[in-house]
């Protein structure tokens, strides 16, 4: 039975006469089982399947195995996941910002850096915070007209310069009216970088250094935008951005299925940083801080 489940389970397809995927038929094996060579090998397709990495999941079954907690495969996992998970907990969100805080976003283009700073002024703006937008992604085309969509359809500002125009200069000069005006929250975004453009890199640290003469303090946070369909590579871009400038926190795109879940594991145990919120679709709405309860629950629902 069990040759059989994963050959359709390597196939990426749904099991066959079965509404749910086969993340469910896995869960359904081990509910009410206890650990033992079958069940671990069930455990380790699940975590294989949501890719979770090879590292990470060796060290969870690792913790599985040495669980102080009672109960079955399914519990010792859940267990294990809960404790890992919950020290990446951020209340960031639903924080009250002052006047005026300065939030650097910076990632991979296509990570969807754009779409999720337009999910954070809605969300800020709903909380009753005054939001203002920088267009500091002054390096890729049409990224300006992009962002400035975006404010048009949550209903706030953006300060802009053309292409090619200084990314540290449009982010000095939105970080100045937001503090002339009063305003809460600035949002800055930041031209998509590779791990080999050296020059985009050294503009994400002028950035910082420009903001940081105006307020020693600012920015008082950068997030780390990372694509839910993380490989190997992306995680490895990420150390890049980690080394270069202080982040504080990222947030995980995409994150629309279970298999994809493992990238937000994989992220927790390589960069050690908090989870600022998880991106689950395109809507404004889309966007929610990351619980490690709930994340775990969704996980492994049957």
């Amino acid at each position: 039975m069990f040759d059989k489940i994963k050959s359709i389970f390597m196939k990426g397809k749904d099991f066959p006469g079965e509404s749910g995927s086969v993340f469910s038929i896995f869960i359904q094996m081990l509910r009410g089982k206890s650990l033992d060579q079958s069940t671990r090998a069930i455990l380790q397709e699940f975590l294989y399947r949501a890719d979770v990495g090879t590292e990470q999941s060796e060290q969870i079954l690792i913790d599985i195995e040495h669980f102080s907690g009672q109960g079955s495969a399914l519990d010792r996992l859940r267990g294990v996941l809960i404790d890992q998970l919950k020290p990446y907990e951020s209340d960031v969100l639903l924080q009250k910002f002052a006047p005026t805080t300065a939030i650097v976003m910076i990632g991979i283009n296509g990570a969807g850096k754009t779409t999720t700073i337009a999910k954070l002024a809605h969300l800020f703006k709903k909380q009753g915070h005054s939001v203002l937008l920088a267009a500091g992604d002054t390096f890729r085309a049409a990224a300006i007209e992009q962002l400035g969509y975006w404010a048009k359809q949550v209903g706030v500002d953006m300060i802009s310069q053309k292409q090619g125009s200084d990314s540290a200069s449009v982010v000095f000069d939105a970080f100045s009216s937001a503090r002339s005006k009063g305003l809460d929250v600035l949002i800055a975004d930041t031209a998509g970088r590779l791990h080999t453009k050296d020059h985009l890199l050294m503009e994400l640290e002028k950035i910082i250094r420009v903001l940081k003469k105006q307020d020693d303090k600012a920015p008082e946070h950068i997030w780390l935008v990372i694509d839910g369909t993380i490989g190997q590579s992306s995680i490895d871009q990420a150390r890049v951005f980690a080394n270069c400038v202080p982040v504080t926190g990222v947030i995980v795109t995409k994150m629309d299925s279970r298999s994809k879940a493992g990238a937000l594991i994989r992220v927790c145990h390589t960069l050690k940083k908090p989870v600022i919120a998880i991106g689950t679709g395109e809507g404004l709405e889309q966007l929610r801080a990351f619980n490690a309860v709930d994340f775990v629950e969704q996980l492994l629902e049957a």
